[in-house]
């Protein structure tokens, strides 16, 4: 009964914060709407034909779709994703699913660690109500979301299995491993591994000392043969990631190195471009101790509303006197306060600007808003530090300290770097802020034992534990509670409240300075409330150890100190006010230029178009209309981020129109890219080139195509191979060839008409998955211009064809169906199992 309670109040819960998906609205999720763009033709054309295409021309020139819209492959954790997020009953996991996952998941950890039902539902509701959960809801991080919701329930597995309850512990640890591993966020699956490493090492320790070193191996074993049967059902999503994963950004680029050998991994100062302050990481205290987020509201009745609006009135005073320059200031003034019209516009621009201020002023580039583990977490973790015994105490303390360590990223870079350099696969990741997803549970999890410790002692009487236990009290009172304190008192003299990203504001010195008292502001008053609701709990928890409260009251009331702390915090960043009408939410706005380009374009589909009204590099919006040179991904082919970082984002208009850039979106509409005005204009779908360059390398290669033409295309000598007698192809004859049917992104057809043999450049991003035919026959494609796909044609007329057939992919998938018949079949002997013992016993 008491679990059956524990599900309504989580439903409940749910859906009283999500409460306008119920009247049919939802959140515009700025990431899950940008990436619509993602793969739009490969979607398309799978929703036309019911098939799948490998390749994607939507952005970037064109990519594999693994990260765009691939295939998908048979899961057996599919239907359990359905049940926990209720997708079986029509409810969306884009937030109502997420959240609710989470909770569940909690519940089932704090019941692990031996907690009560309503100790592991106020435990469940503190964690799942955590600040980040909602921010990245709300920014449409839907997959991370997910993966965080299996946390909980994989460390609760872990605990079982060692407290020696290994077979519901391997049954929970497969459930929810094989949950995360499907969701599909691997970085915070990394960091799952990390925390189940340092698991292991302190219960290592603990068996050692107490000798049960035998069971230790055993449930060791048993855990490790579970982490294995969870991933094998995904192998169809992990071997085509981690092979494309050697080819993009997160391999590496191969200029980094003296040959063609890619580096290994991101750039360092790429991946740590999101690491929190140390002095940051008090958000988990005090949530608004760095200002919140990059874009907050706070309100009109702040110094940062009326400063706007006076330096909107001294800029129309100007404007005033510019023009009538005979005129008085108070002249100026009594015009436009009689302007209802210029009133009116300083009003709106002014809220426009207060309810997306600038408050945030940490290192970060930008954030949607602070790691908030809660004020009375924060004081519950440093009572547990004091009374709890055990691995647990240690495994906590010990992953709360590396999981800030690492979100410190470049911020501590003397272990940072080393990490970054030597830790198997970090190198691979970005955003280290990203690991206090580990912060906040661990935090959560030290706080709800150390309740659960605290109601132990307090009832079994003896005089001395009690009066330790009220020591241990009130010295984490002091501690936590001194700080809040002291940063309510002093913050504002110990802090600059500056940031390397006011650059702007700071030219406007009194809408600056009233920007920086916001900011004092917003810490003053969380502080305060910080301190406030520690103290209440100290308060709380101190009646309860003199015997004043019952244990159902106690624990109702702590449940209520909890979302009094939680919820609001949470509510800042998303709330009632973010959902709209639900078709609002995918809308994308089709503009002038984007009709412009359709009509000067006509029946030719095949152009791609460069978008400089935005950073085309970080949008894909572009390309939920057109095929884009531009676009977003964090993990694009490594080669096309080379010719972004050296010709792209320099505007490089020779490399710009290689890729067959027909149209050029500016500010002040579209520039068709034709051969006018010095600009070598778009080089079409296909051409035949005079002269090949070979040259050495990726280096030399690179930087041949500074100004390429379609007179020659430029070749590594790792190529030549495929091409046989390669100076016949040195010639002047007159060849054509042209693209002639498009059958989808992953199947392009040409035809070519050439006295003598040609070789042909292709304006599609050359990439390993791609087959060439020529009249039906199989050839080698091979790579020119640095990304771009070249083929040796033989004189005469020939039909042309590229077909894009990912065999990795394909392959995995056939294993994930294997393996998903074989882990299906030992979920169900566990269950049984497990039944069975317990009608046994």
């Amino acid at each position: 009964m008491p679990h059956v309670i524990a599900v309504l109040i989580f439903l409940t819960l749910t859906l009283v914060y999500f409460a306008p998906v119920l009247e049919g609205k939802d959140i515009r999720q700025a990431d899950a709407v940008g990436s619509m763009g993602w793969g739009k033709d490969a979607r398309d054309y799978h929703e036309e034909s019911g098939k799948y295409s490998y390749w994607s021309n939507s952005m970037f020139s064109g990519m594999p779709c693994n990260y765009t819209f691939a295939p998908q492959p048979t899961n057996t954790f599919k239907p359990l994703s359905r049940i926990v997020t209720l997708n079986i009953f029509g409810a969306s996991s884009r937030h109502i699913g997420c959240i609710f996952a989470t909770f569940i998941g909690c519940y089932l950890l704090f019941l692990a660690l031996g907690c009560k039902p309503w100790l592991s539902i106020i435990g469940s509701i503190v964690y799942t109500l955590g600040s980040y959960n909602f921010i990245i809801i709300a920014a449409g991080h839907m997959n991370k979301s997910l993966v965080i919701a299996t946390l909980a329930p994989i460390v609760g597995g872990i605990v079982l299995c060692y407290r020696r309850k290994i077979i519901i512990g391997a049954l929970l640890t497969l459930l929810f491993a094989g949950l995360n591993i499907y969701w599909s966020h691997q970085q915070v699956t990394y960091y799952m591994l990390l925390t189940a490493l340092i698991m292991a090492v302190v219960y290592f320790i603990y068996a050692w000392r107490e000798k049960w070193l035998s069971y230790y191996f055993k449930a060791t074993g048993v855990l490790a043969i579970v982490a294995v049967m969870a991933v094998a059902p995904a192998v169809g999503i992990l071997m085509p990631t981690n092979d494309y994963a050697k080819d993009s950004m997160r391999g590496g680029s191969e200029l980094s190195t003296n040959d063609g050998e890619n580096a290994k991994g991101l750039d360092v100062d790429y991946a740590f471009s999101w690491s929190y302050g140390k002095m940051e990481t008090m958000t988990l205290l005090i949530p608004n101790f760095y200002g919140a987020s990059s874009h907050y509201d706070v309100g009109t009745d702040g110094k940062l509303y009326s400063a706007y609006r006076k330096v909107m009135l001294d800029n129309y005073v100007d404007m005033f006197l510019q023009q009538y320059p005979d005129a008085s200031e108070e002249e100026a003034m009594r015009y436009i306060y009689s302007n209802r019209e210029i009133r009116t516009q300083i009003d709106r621009e002014a809220k426009q600007f207060v309810s997306a201020a600038p408050t945030y002023w940490g290192d970060q580039p930008f954030t949607e808003g602070p790691v908030y583990a809660g004020a009375v977490v924060c004081l519950l973790f440093v009572l547990g530090l004091f009374i709890l015994k055990g691995p647990e105490k240690w495994w906590l303390l010990a992953a709360t300290i590396f999981s800030i360590i690492l979100a410190w990223g470049r911020n501590l870079p003397g272990i940072n770097n080393f990490l970054f350099e030597y830790m198997p696969l970090y190198n691979k990741f970005r955003t280290p802020s990203m690991s206090l997803v580990v912060t906040t549970l661990t935090m959560s999890t030290m706080a709800v034992l150390a309740v659960k410790q605290f109601m132990d002692i307090a009832s079994c009487k003896d005089e001395v534990a009690v009066k330790a236990l009220r020591k241990s009290l009130f010295t984490s009172f002091a501690i936590v509670g001194g700080i809040a304190l002291l940063f309510h008192l002093a913050g504002s003299y110990l802090l600059s409240f500056t940031s390397p990203n006011d650059a702007s504001i700071a030219q406007i010195p009194e809408l600056y300075n009233a920007l920086i008292a916001e900011r004092k502001a917003l810490l003053n008053h969380d502080a305060l409330r910080s301190l406030g609701l520690i103290a209440a709990t100290t308060l709380l928890l101190s009646v309860y150890l003199r015997g004043k409260l019952k244990i159902t009251v106690f624990v109702a009331v702590l449940g209520i100190v909890f979302l009094v702390d939680m919820w609001p915090v949470s509510w800042r960043f998303l709330s009632h006010d973010d959902f709209i009408a639900k078709k609002k939410t995918t809308a994308i706005q089709v503009t002038d230029a984007d009709r412009e380009i359709k009509a000067l374009a006509g029946n030719d589909p095949h152009y791609r178009v460069f978008n400089l009204t935005s950073s085309p590099f970080n949008e894909a919006f572009t390309s939920y209309k057109h095929n884009s040179i531009g676009g977003y991904s964090p993990a694009k082919l490594a080669r096309y981020q080379d010719i972004i970082d050296r010709y792209l984002s320099k505007m490089n208009w020779n490399v710009i129109s290689m890729l067959n850039t027909r149209f050029i979106i500016t500010e002040d509409g579209v520039a068709e890219n034709n051969a006018l005005y010095g600009l070598p204009g778009a080089f079409g779908n296909c051409w035949f080139v005079d002269n090949i360059n070979w040259v050495n390398g990726a280096k030399e290669e690179i930087a041949a195509i500074e100004n390429v033409d379609k007179n020659t295309a430029h070749i590594d000598n790792v190529w030549k191979e495929f091409v046989p007698n390669a100076e016949q192809y040195n010639n002047t004859t007159f060849g054509d060839i042209r693209l002639t049917e498009y059958r989808n992104p992953g199947n392009i057809v040409y035809k070519s008409r050439c006295a003598e043999p040609k070789m042909a450049v292709f304006s599609e991003i050359y990439y390993k998955t791609w087959k060439a035919y020529i009249d039906g026959e199989e050839v080698k494609p091979i790579r020119a211009n640095y990304v771009l796909r070249a083929l040796p044609i033989p004189a005469g007329e020939h039909t042309i064809e590229f077909k894009c057939y990912d065999e990795v992919m394909a392959k995995s998938h056939r294993l994930s169906l294997y393996f998903s018949i074989i882990v299906g079949i030992a979920i169900v002997a566990l269950i049984g199992v497990y039944v069975y013992r317990r009608i046994k016993k």
